[in-house]
């Protein structure tokens, strides 16, 4: 373990972010409702998932929202080491006579969203067992929310022996505990994935990116957002891209020369905006520290004070350029892989649901359209460095990974060398 490069500073360096996190009013009532606390107003911006993505709204969000498991099911709230903001939710409760204990924590967003909105669901303590069970036996609850919600609209369309009503919280309970225990169709399916299980059978409604689960926030209407799902090279993930909805403000992030807010339903010129922004996540994932605590853009924007608290500890001072660089090397590590496991530039697309447009709501009437979207696609390779394979040899050198040029095989099925 080696020590700070300069304790003292950094010692300031962190009580001073900590006083700054906390002076802000938005950061006090997310320690106080936890990640849930946004639950209600996505819904209200018509981009909470619902029904398998069928929808953006959810006429009882308010039931599983963070205000309501404050009042109803919270008995405390826990926190990661050394922060200030205890977001975390810890959660007390019962559904048909099955304890939910603190000891397992508490359903937060995602969870909450996937087994609520997504199954139209709104018995907050049946997701709060749906939690417990995935947090027992190790099941990720956004993929496990997604199944259950495929199940739902599979049955209703008559292709399940078994029916599987929408929002019947026994029915998710039950469901997940099947899936952990891989019986019958749910064992099945654990045994192939989601993904490849609804290909062989003609299914073209699991909400599946490179075989990973979408998460619960909707791209009809964070479009930019859409294009780092599409694109990411493990699969759709919601924390390593840009959300539309933190541009909309003005000035965003003057430092990275971003002067000018954007319109979330605005697809063209997103793609130098993904790159950017991927960047930055990237780099602050890279420190180990939590997206609810930094600030990308607006008012709140914080890397100058992230830079300082890692030259403190490191002695490694950072320009706003080579931060990007760090992140820029990161993705492209990430790309560098996924094609060597043999994914190519025509695997990235969205699942044909979101381009059609949702039915009501905020966001409703406006899909996601498929031509300019390839060409989104198109622009943003042309940025990154990237062919149909991945990163090319020239741009792996420019970034100081000379070391790793000649491993992809261009013209190759697959990349693996």
């Amino acid at each position: 373990e080696k020590p700070l490069a300069d304790p003292e500073g950094f010692a300031r360096a962190r009580a001073a972010f900590a006083k700054d996190l906390m002076s802000s009013e938005g950061m006090q009532a997310f320690g106080r409702y936890g990640t849930a606390r946004g639950l209600t107003w996505l819904s209200e911006q018509g981009i909470l998932p619902t029904e398998n993505f069928r929808e953006g709204v959810f006429d009882r969000a308010d039931d599983i929202g963070g205000e309501r498991m404050a009042e109803a099911i919270l008995v405390d709230r826990d926190t990661c080491a050394g922060c200030p903001v205890r977001c975390k939710r810890v959660v007390r409760t019962d559904f048909r006579g099955r304890s939910v204990l603190p000891e397992y924590g508490g359903p937060e967003y995602e969870t909450l969203a996937a087994f609520g909105s997504l199954c139209r669901c709104s018995d907050l303590r049946a997701i709060a067992l749906a939690n417990q069970l995935c947090n027992a036996y190790g099941l990720d609850t956004i993929s496990a929310g997604v199944f259950v919600a495929t199940l739902m609209e599979a049955s209703e369309r008559g292709l399940l022996a078994e029916r599987v009503p929408w929002g019947d919280p026994e029915a998710i309970v039950t469901w997940v505990e099947r899936l952990a225990r891989r019986e019958g169709l749910a064992g099945e399916i654990a045994e192939r994935g989601l993904a490849k299980w609804a290909e062989e059978r003609g299914i073209d409604f699991a909400m599946v990116i490179k075989g990973v689960e979408l998460p619960m926030h909707e791209p009809r209407g964070k479009v930019g957002l859409g294009l780092s799902y599409a694109i990411s090279p493990r699969g759709a993930t919601h924390l390593e891209g840009m959300h539309d909805t933190m541009l909309e403000g003005e000035a965003p992030t003057p430092e990275l020369g971003v002067t000018r807010g954007m319109d979330r339903f605005q697809l063209r010129g997103k793609a130098e905006l993904a790159v950017l922004y991927e960047n930055l996540r990237s780099f602050t994932n890279s420190l180990v520290m939590c997206v609810f605590t930094t600030n990308m853009t607006g008012s709140r924007y914080n890397y100058p004070q992230l830079r300082e608290l890692l030259q403190c500890a490191t002695g490694v001072e950072l320009t706003p350029e080579e931060m990007l660089r760090i992140g820029e090397r990161n993705y492209n590590l990430l790309r560098l892989y996924a094609g060597l496991v043999g994914y190519r530039k025509g695997d990235d697309g969205l699942p044909a649901r979101l381009h059609q447009p949702l039915p009501r709501g905020a966001s409703a009437g406006r899909p996601i359209d498929p031509v300019q979207f390839r060409e989104e696609i198109e622009e943003y390779y042309r940025l990154r460095g990237w062919d149909d394979f991945g990163p090319t040899d020239g741009r792996l050198r420019q970034l100081g990974l000379d070391e790793l040029a000649g491993r992809l095989e261009r013209g190759a099925e697959r990349g693996v060398r």
